[in-house]
């Protein structure tokens, strides 16, 4: 159980417990699923102008790591981006839930974000899904800005999986390298 004062601290347990266990991070995307539809929608509908002028600049962010081939600047860009559809979406009670959760994501607790950004083509597509998620929002389209965040969530699990299932290949292969075979103890 998560503590937490009047102030937003207090005891912190629960991202070194969720550190220890890999399939926390596909926890965190069925969450995220479940609140990323609901938050674009909201906010397509209820975005007021400084939130649309907010978001627009956190595409234009997003562009520019994506230009200057910076991977770190790029995923916090990408925090920014989701934290003001969380804003833009007018419920503090989400925004509050949602800051928590994206701090825990900076810190690493679910997966390495910076690693996707490194990843070929992840980062291509991110982008591509912020922009079409970004335009729902301009055109006011809450069932497509639901659409496309829900299908960027998925996107973003997809390219984690891929990510890990790759990671894994290339630890067997090193261990083949050191003469470790898969069949037969060293001895």
């Amino acid at each position: 159980m998560v503590s937490d004062d009047a102030n937003g601290g207090g005891a912190e347990p629960l991202p070194g417990l969720l550190h220890g266990h890999p399939e926390t991070a596909f926890d965190y995307f069925e969450f995220r699923r479940l609140m990323a539809g609901s938050v674009a929608e909201l906010a397509a509908t209820r975005a007021t102008e400084a939130d649309l002028a907010r978001i627009a600049a956190c595409v234009q962010a997003l562009e520019d790591a994506h230009l200057h081939d910076d991977p770190d600047q790029e995923a916090a860009a990408d925090t920014d981006f989701h934290t003001a559809l969380c804003e833009a979406a007018g419920n503090p009670v989400t925004t509050r839930v949602m800051l928590r959760i994206f701090e825990m994501l900076r810190g690493g607790v679910f997966y390495d974000r910076c690693d996707l950004y490194r990843r070929r083509g992840v980062r291509d597509g991110f982008l591509v899904q912020h922009r079409a998620m970004w335009q729902a929002i301009l055109a006011r389209d809450p069932q497509l800005a639901r659409t496309l965040s829900e299908a960027h969530i998925d996107a973003t699990e997809d390219a984690l999986r891929e990510a890990r299932d790759d990671d894994a290949r290339r630890e067997v292969a090193l261990r083949r390298q050191d003469g470790i075979g898969l069949t037969s103890s060293r001895r």
